[in-house]
C-alpha cells in the first residue's frame, strides 16, 4: 500500500497530475485521457509545469504513467521538449525515468524515440515498463 503522507500533490489539470514523494524521491507525471484532445500549445504548457516541478523539488527519480497519453509526438516537439525539459534533468538531480506503456504503437514509439535522443547524452537511466508496480520496483532499486 502506498503512504500518501509523504506524497504532494505539485499540479492537476485536465491533462496531467504530478505528485512528488518526498521520502522516495519519485516524481509522478500522470498522465489523463483528455491529451487526446491536446494542442501543441497544451502539450508545450504542461512541459514546462513538469521541468518547473523538476527545478523545485529536485526529485531523483520520475515515473510517467502514459498509459492514457493520446498526444501524437511529431519530431519537431520532440527536440522542443528535449531543449526545453529533458536537456536539463540530469543537472536537476533526476538519475531515473521510469515509463508505463502506452498501448497505442505510435505514441509509444514517439515516447521511446524522445527519451533515446535525450538519454544519448544525458546520465539518467530510463526504462519501460508493463505495470505502474514494475516501474515502481525498478525505481525503488538502487
Amino acid at each position: 500500500m502506498e503512504d500518501f503522507i509523504s506524497r504532494d500533490l505539485i499540479f492537476k489539470n485536465e491533462f496531467i497530475y504530478i505528485v512528488f514523494d518526498k521520502l522516495t524521491s519519485i516524481l509522478e507525471y500522470n498522465w489523463l485521457p483528455a491529451t487526446k484532445q491536446f494542442s501543441e500549445e497544451d502539450y508545450k504548457r504542461i512541459v514546462e509545469i513538469q521541468a518547473k516541478a523538476v527545478e523545485d523539488n529536485r526529485p531523483r527519480k520520475i515515473f510517467v504513467d502514459g498509459r492514457n497519453f493520446g498526444f501524437i509526438l511529431v519530431p519537431e516537439i520532440q527536440n522542443w521538449a528535449n531543449e526545453t525539459a529533458l536537456s536539463k534533468m540530469a543537472d536537476w538531480g533526476v538519475r531515473k525515468f521510469a515509463f508505463s506503456k502506452n498501448a497505442d504503437y505510435v505514441i509509444q514509439l514517439a515516447i521511446e524515440q524522445l527519451m533515446k535522443e535525450s538519454v544519448s547524452y544525458r546520465s539518467f537511466e530510463t526504462s519501460f515498463f508493463d505495470t505502474r508496480e514494475e516501474a515502481f520496483e525498478w525505481l525503488r532499486a538502487q
